[in-house]
């Protein structure tokens, strides 16, 4: 029975939204509006960032999941050389 009422409440949100945005058109006045070059600029910016961060948000989130599913490239392994001790090690001779 929820579930009937849930669709009855979907239906009638759903044609509210449409008469609301018909009675948005349909009454439609003239701004009058002016937009100075200034504000055009910082329009172009913020699309031009917004174009700019989505590609890099996508790219690290495809790498991230190529990572998670060992298909991309394998980080390369460093080699350290054994004739030199670094920190931490328990090199007798100290070199």
């Amino acid at each position: 029975m929820e579930f009937i009422a849930t669709l009855k409440r979907g239906r009638l949100i759903a044609h509210v939204t449409g008469l609301s945005m018909l009675a948005m058109i349909a009454l439609i006045q003239p701004a009058h509006a002016y937009i100075d070059p200034g504000t055009a600029s910082i329009i172009l910016q913020a699309v031009i960032g917004a174009i700019a961060v989505t590609g890099l948000f996508f790219r690290a989130t495809i790498a991230r999941a190529l990572r998670f599913l060992r298909i991309g490239k394998a980080k390369p392994a460093t080699e350290t050389d054994p004739g030199r001790a670094g920190p931490g090690t328990n090199n007798a001779d100290g070199a």
